[in-house]
């Protein structure tokens, strides 16, 4: 299962650690201020933690709905063990297109 970074390259999903959902605040924020709930994150990076403790990122939005949507699009991705509408995904995806999908299925 490979799928498409956002700096387009390759990562095989089989071999990541984990996927997090990060908030991403402005730079130089205060983790005072990030702590109290005062600050809403600037966007959200979906990333994928190799074993090595890089990180990639797999797909970033300022849409916290998206952002949830994404990450259980990948899950379901993984759990499916690559499977796409039911049959083998033959080629690299990408979050959006994972995305796509989703929305095509519930129209």
């Amino acid at each position: 299962m490979w799928m498409w970074t956002l700096d387009a390259k390759l990562i095989n999903l089989a071999l990541v650690e984990s996927i997090e959902l990060i908030e991403v605040f402005p730079e130089g924020t205060e983790e005072e201020r990030i702590d109290s709930g005062e600050l809403e994150p600037e966007y959200l990076e979906l990333v994928a933690v190799l074993p090595s403790g890089r990180e990639a990122v797999l797909f970033d939005t300022d849409e916290p709905e998206v952002a949830h949507q994404a990450y259980e699009s990948i899950a379901a991705f993984v759990a499916r063990n690559g499977l796409i509408d039911g049959m083998p995904s033959t080629e690299p995806v990408s979050v959006t297109i994972l995305l796509e999908r989703v929305r095509n299925a519930k129209n």
